[in-house]
């Protein structure tokens, strides 16, 4: 497969990665809720396994790709989540939907430890490029693609990540509770 090609997917098993989960939970807030006549509140146990097992699934998701085919990992991600999406909309019951939604959470915890490192593996001349233009494109996180380059060098990439991390949280506290940085009582 053609190197652009290649980048084109893993960026849109990105988009499809964070879509899904958006998409259902929009489906649950505005019509299930009429619908099966539950609130928002009464539904949320249903989807909070798919949440969990999207975290914690990717610990073995990377290491199995690792030791056996990130390739064969991302079709397994694309086949699986698109699978899983489309049982998850015929979901007629509380329980069918969360089925669905833990296959969806299960499928997508693939992406980000499997896709990620192939898109900076492979999608850049080098680290500090892919990391930068990812940085630069994602609000609350462009102070990162601005001093990656000289942090790669003093600290690595993890150290890089950590603080792009440390600053969109500190960016993301910024916004929800300005007041938290007053210094005045």
């Amino acid at each position: 497969m053609n190197s652009r090609l290649h980048f084109a997917f893993l960026n849109a098993g990105h988009f499809i990665d964070h879509l899904l989960p958006l998409v259902f939970a929009t489906v649950a807030a505005l019509v299930l809720t009429r619908k099966w006549g539950m609130s928002y509140a009464e539904l949320i146990p249903y989807a909070t396994p798919a949440l969990v097992v999207f975290g914690l699934g990717a610990l073995p998701a990377g290491w199995l790709a690792d030791r056996w085919s990130r390739q064969k990992m991302m079709v397994i991600f694309f086949f699986g989540i698109g699978a899983s999406a489309i049982a998850t909309a015929y979901a007629n019951t509380p329980l069918t939907l969360a089925l669905g939604l833990f296959a969806i959470g299960l499928f997508g915890s693939i992406y980000h430890p499997v896709g990620l490192a192939m898109v900076i593996q492979g999608g850049a001349a080098d680290r500090s490029a892919a990391c930068s233009q990812r940085c630069v494109r994602q609000p609350g996180r462009g102070l990162c693609g601005a001093l990656y380059e000289p942090l790669d060098r003093g600290i690595g990439l993890a150290g890089c990540l950590y603080l792009a991390r440390v600053g969109h949280s500190v960016g993301g506290r910024c916004v929800l509770d300005p007041y938290s940085w007053s210094t005045s009582g």
